[in-house]
C-alpha cells in the first residue's frame, strides 16, 4: 500500500498567540470537509487524512482527530446532527480516581459539577463530549456539553508540558453546567467505533513520525550521504512502510466487518497502537542518532514536532496494551481473524481439530455415563426396542461435513424414518479440507465430489436399511423419481460453504436454514452440532441453528461428535449444558444400518485416498477407536424444549386466558404500576401474544412496536389495538427493531429463548435502550417444564447487564417483576425531591448571606 499525503491546509489570518495559531490550523483542516466515518468503506482515506493533518502540525492534528472522533461517536450514539460547522469539539473521557466530575438530574435536565482532568483543547474547544459519574449511583455516562457556559472554567497551571504544550490539556472545572446525555459509558466503550477511533490516533502517530523522518529520508538520497546515515534511513523507511501497511490492513478489516461480528475490533486496535507506538519511537530515536543534535537545536519546527510526538505517543498503556491483546479476542475469534492471514486450505485442514486426539475419558466411562442419561421424552420404543418420535413432522439435519449426519444424527434420522417424517439434510460444506494431497487432476473426481457421493450413498443405504427392517417382507418399495431411479425419503441439499471457515459465513448459513425451514412442515425439528462441540465448523453450525430456530420457532436438538474427545461428561467447568442431555437407544436394526452407512465414507474410514490432514501416513481420518467413541449404544443428544405455540393458538384464541383470568389482570396492573414515568416516547414489546398488555401500554406510549412470532397472535393483537401509533409485527425477538427505546417490556418471554437468542436479546436491549430508558421484566416463577431458564436466572442475567442498575422490583409466590436500565432518578426525585432540595439549598445560602 503506497503512502501519499493528503492536501495541506493554507494559512488564513496571521496568528497572535501560539493557541490562536493551533486553533486556526485545526479549523483549516476541518473546513476541508467531513471525512468518511470509520467502517464506512473508506476507512483508510480517513486515516490518511488524519496522518496528513498531524504531519503538518502534531498538535493541530491531535485536536482535529478528537473533533472528528466526536462526530463519529455522536453518529454511533444516534445523534449525527450534534456537531455543527465551525465548532471545535473535544473528547474528555479520562476517568482517574480523582478528581471526579459528577452529573445530577434536575427538572431541566442533566447538570455537571466538579473537575475533569486531561482535557485536550481546554481553552480551545467550543464543545466537548465528557464522561461524568451520575449521582448517587456513581455510574459513568457520556454527555455533550457547550463549553461557552459561564460555569466552565479551564484551571490555570495544570498543564506544564513542553511537548504538546499548545494542546492545552489541563483540568477544567464545571459548576452547574447543563449537559445532554448521549448514553452509558458501556455504550460508548463497547461500540466498534471506539476501537476504530483508537486506531485513528495511531494514524496520527504515523503522520507525525513520517514528518519527523522527512529530513533524514531526504538527506539519505544525497550522493554525499554516508553508509551509517543510509542504514538509519533504511531502518526508518522499513518502520514507516510496515506501519502504513498495518493501518491499511486494519482499515480493510474494519470496512469488511464494520459491526465487529468477528470480535476483533479491540484486539486489532491494541495490536495496531502497540506496533505504531514502537514505530514512532524507533523513528524518533534513529532519526536523532542519524542527524545528531543539529536539527533539534536549529530547526524549531522539527524540534517542536519531535517534542510533541514524544508526548503524544505516551497515550498508549504500553506493555499493558500488549498483555491485553490475547484476552481481548472474542469467544469465537481466531488469531487468523485478527491477523488477516489464513493458511492455505491444505495447511488449514491440518490445523483444525478433527478428532485425532484420543477420547477425554475411556469408552467404558462414557458408556457408564450414557446409562445415567434419561431417554429423550420426545419419543418411545416399541416392543422391538426401536425408538421413534411421537410427533416430528419434519427433521432438518445440519451436517458441517459429509459423515456428520451419520456420526452425530443417525439415531435421529432412524427415528424420523420410522415416524414417516419429512427429512432434509443440509450439507454445509463438502469436506474438501480433510486431505492434503488428493489427486485433483481433471480426469479425477475432486475430493468435494467424492465426499458428496459418499454422503448420498450413506443416506440412501441408511433409509433402505431402516425401511427394510420395518417392512414385513424385509423389502422396500418406493415409487421411482422422475428419472426412473428410486426416490430417497431423505432430501440432501448442498450449501458449499468452505470447509474450515464456516464461521465466516454463519449469517449466510442461518439464512439458509430459515429458508429450508420455510419449506418444511410446522413442528419441524432442527438437529445440529453442539455450539461447543470443539470443531470450529461444528460450533458455527450449532450457533446458526440456534439463531434459525429462534427466528422461526422450530424445535432444536444439538448432537455431539467431537465433544467426547475433549470434554468429560458432567464436567461442571465446561460450557456444555449437561443437564439437557437425553439418550436415544440404538437398537440392533439401527446399529446395523449405521454401520453399513459409515462404510460408505471410504475417504474417511480408509487410509488409501491420500494423506489425511492430521494423521500419520496411511492412517484414516476416522480410525476404529474414534468410531467406537462416537457411535455408542446410546446416542446422546441435547434437545431444547420448544413449546408448540402454534398448536396452542389453533386450539384456542386465548390459550393462557390472558383476557379472562384475574391473575393476569392483576399481573398487568402490577406491570403498569411499576413503570417509572407517566408517558414514554417509544416502546418495544416482543412476545406480545394477543395484545392484552399491548392495549394498556398503548395508552402510555407515543409510539409502540409490539411483535409476536406466532402469526395468529400478531393478528389478534392488531385487531385488539388498531391505534395508529401502534405497530404490530409478525416477528421473533431476533428481528429486533432499529432505533432506540425508552421502554422495553419482556413479559413471559425469556424462559423460552434459546441460549444464543437470549444473549442477543440482552445485547440488543442494552444497545437500544435510551440513556434514561427502562426495561421491565415480568415472569412466572413457578416450575415450567418447557422453560430453558427460570425467573430467578432471568432476573440475575438482567441485573448483570453492564451499565444497568435496578430501579425497582416486585416479588410474590407467583411472579418476579424487575425494572432495570441505566442510572436515572427515582419518580420522586424526578418530580419534586430534587426541586425541593435545590430550593432548600437556595434558602440556606440566602440565610447564610444575611448573617
Amino acid at each position: 500500500m503506497t503512502w501519499t499525503p493528503g492536501p495541506q491546509p493554507s494559512q488564513e489570518e496571521p496568528p497572535t498567540t501560539a493557541l490562536d495559531d493551533v486553533r486556526q490550523r485545526t479549523l483549516a483542516h476541518l473546513r476541508r470537509g467531513p471525512l468518511p466515518l470509520p467502517g464506512s468503506g473508506a476507512t483508510l482515506e480517513r486515516w490518511r487524512a488524519l496522518a496528513s493533518m498531524t504531519g503538518d502540525d502534531v498538535v493541530a492534528g491531535r485536536l482535529a482527530e478528537a473533533h472528528l472522533d466526536a462526530a463519529a461517536i455522536s453518529t454511533d450514539m444516534g445523534r449525527p446532527d450534534l456537531i455543527q460547522k465551525d465548532q471545535l469539539w473535544g473528547v474528555w473521557a479520562a476517568e482517574p480516581p480523582q478528581p471526579v466530575l459528577s452529573a445530577r438530574l434536575e427538572n431541566e435536565g442533566w447538570v455537571l459539577e466538579g473537575t475533569k482532568p486531561w482535557c485536550s483543547g481546554a481553552s480551545l474547544c467550543t464543545h466537548a463530549l465528557v464522561t461524568a459519574r451520575t449521582q448517587p449511583s456513581s455510574e459513568v455516562m457520556l454527555f455533550a456539553v457547550d463549553l461557552s457556559h459561564e460555569g466552565v472554567e479551564p484551571v490555570p497551571g495544570t498543564w506544564h508540558a513542553v511537548g504538546m504544550g499548545r494542546s492545552d490539556s489541563g483540568q477544567v472545572t464545571f459548576q452547574d453546567v447543563p449537559a445532554h446525555a448521549l448514553g452509558t459509558h458501556a455504550q460508548y466503550l463497547e461500540r466498534p467505533g471506539f476501537w476504530l477511533g483508537g486506531i485513528g490516533v495511531a494514524a496520527c502517530w504515523f503522520g507525525g513520525a513520517r514528518a519527523v523522518a522527512e529530513p533524514l529520508l531526504e538527506r539519505a538520497r544525497s550522493d554525499r550521504a554516508g553508509e551509517i546515515l543510509r542504514a538509519h534511513a533504511g531502518a526508518v523507511a522499513a518502520e514507516l512502510s510496515a506501519g502504513w501497511s498495518l493501518l491499511a490492513a486494519a482499515a480493510q478489516q474494519a470496512d469488511e466487518d464494520p459491526d465487529d461480528q468477528r470480535g476483533t475490533a479491540q484486539a486489532r486496535a491494541l495490536l495496531v497502537r502497540t506496533r505504531l507506538d514502537r514505530m514512532a519511537s524507533t523513528v524518533i530515536e534513529r532519526t536523532g542518532r542519524a542527524l545528531g543534535p543539529g536539527p533539534l537545536c536549529s530547526d524549531a519546527q522539527h524540534a517542536q514536532r519531535v517534542a510533541d510526538l514524544e508526548i503524544y505517543i505516551r497515550q498508549t498503556h504500553a506493555e499493558h496494551d500488549e498483555a491485553a491483546i490475547p484476552g481481548s479476542l472474542g469467544p469465537h475469534t481466531s488469531w487468523e481473524d485478527l491477523l488477516g492471514f489464513r493458511p492455505s486450505p491444505q495447511a488449514e485442514a491440518a490445523r483444525l481439530f478433527q478428532g485425532a486426539e484420543g477420547p477425554a475419558v475411556p469408552l467404558e466411562a462414557l458408556m457408564a455415563y450414557d446409562s445415567r442419561v434419561p431417554q429423550w421424552e420426545a419419543g418411545d420404543v416399541d416392543e422391538q426396542g426401536r425408538w421413534a418420535p411421537h410427533d416430528m413432522p419434519g427433521l432438518l439435519v445440519v451436517a458441517p461435513h459429509p459423515d456428520d449426519e451419520i456420526l452425530g444424527a443417525s439415531a435421529l434420522l432412524g427415528g424420523a424414518l420410522r415416524a414417516g417424517s419429512q427429512i432434509t439434510v443440509l450439507a454445509v460444506s463438502d469436506g474438501e479440507g480433510s486431505h492434503i494431497d488428493v489427486d485433483q487432476s481433471p480426469e479425477t473426481a475432486s475430493l468435494a465430489e467424492i465426499r458428496t457421493a459418499e454422503s448420498r450413498e450413506a443416506l440412501d443405504l441408511l433409509a433402505d436399511s431402516i425401511r427394510a427392517a420395518a417392512s414385513p417382507t424385509g423389502v422396500t418399495s418406493e415409487a421411482p423419481g422422475a428419472d426412473g431411479s428410486a426416490r430417497s425419503p431423505i432430501v440432501r441439499e448442498r450449501l458449499r460453504l468452505p470447509d474450515g471457515d464456516v464461521a465466516s459465513y454463519q449469517e449466510q448459513l442461518t439464512e439458509a436454514l430459515v429458508g429450508a425451514l420455510g419449506g418444511m412442515p410446522a413442528g419441524t425439528v432442527v438437529a445440529a452440532p453442539l455450539p461447543t462441540d470443539g470443531h470450529p465448523d461444528h460450533d458455527a453450525s450449532g450457533r446458526a441453528a440456534e439463531a434459525a430456530a429462534g427466528r422461526t420457532g422450530a424445535g432444536l436438538v444439538h448432537y455431539p461428535v467431537w465433544l467426547w474427545h475433549h470434554s468429560a461428561p458432567e464436567d461442571a467447568e465446561s460450557e456444555v449444558p449437561w443437564q439437557l442431555a437425553r439418550s436415544i437407544p440404538v437398537d440392533a436394526d439401527l446399529q446395523q444400518a449405521r454401520t453399513h452407512a459409515m462404510a460408505c465414507y471410504a475417504s474417511q474410514v480408509r487410509g488409501d485416498l491420500g494423506a489425511v490432514a492430521d494423521r500419520e501416513p496411511g492412517e484414516p481420518m476416522l480410525p476404529p477407536q474414534t468410531l467406537k467413541t462416537v457411535l455408542r449404544e446410546q446416542q446422546i443428544v441435547f434437545p431444547y424444549p420448544a413449546p408448540d405455540f402454534r398448536a396452542l393458538y389453533r386450539e384456542s384464541p386465548d390459550p393462557w386466558r390472558l383476557s379472562s383470568r384475574w391473575y393476569e389482570e392483576r399481573k398487568y396492573d402490577l406491570t403498569m404500576s411499576v413503570l417509572p414515568r407517566r408517558r414514554f416516547a417509544r416502546a418495544y414489546e416482543p412476545g406480545c401474544s394477543i395484545g392484552v398488555l399491548t392495549q394498556r401500554l398503548a395508552a402510555r406510549c407515543d409510539e409502540l412496536i409490539s411483535a409476536d412470532l406466532i402469526e395468529e397472535a400478531a393478528r389478534a393483537t392488531a385487531a385488539r389495538v388498531p391505534d395508529d401509533h401502534v405497530q404490530v409485527r409478525h416477528a421473533g425477538v431476533d428481528e429486533w427493531p432499529e432505533g432506540t427505546f425508552d421502554l422495553i417490556v419482556l413479559s413471559e418471554l425469556a424462559y423460552y429463548l434459546l441460549p444464543g437468542t437470549w444473549e442477543r436479546t440482552l445485547e440488543n436491549a442494552r444497545t437500544t435502550l435510551a440513556p434514561e430508558g427502562v426495561l421491565v421484566s415480568v415472569h412466572w416463577r413457578r416450575p415450567d417444564p418447557g422453560a430453558l431458564r427460570h425467573a430467578q436466572r432471568i432476573r440475575q442475567d438482567l441485573r448483570s447487564v453492564p451499565g444497568w442498575v435496578l430501579h425497582g422490583s416486585y416479588d410474590d409466590a407467583d411472579m418476579l417483576i424487575d425494572v432495570v436500565g441505566p442510572p436515572a432518578p427515582s419518580v420522586a426525585e424526578a418530580e419534586f425531591l430534587r426541586q425541593a432540595t435545590s430550593e432548600a439549598g437556595q434558602e440556606t445560602a440566602t440565610g447564610a448571606g444575611g448573617r
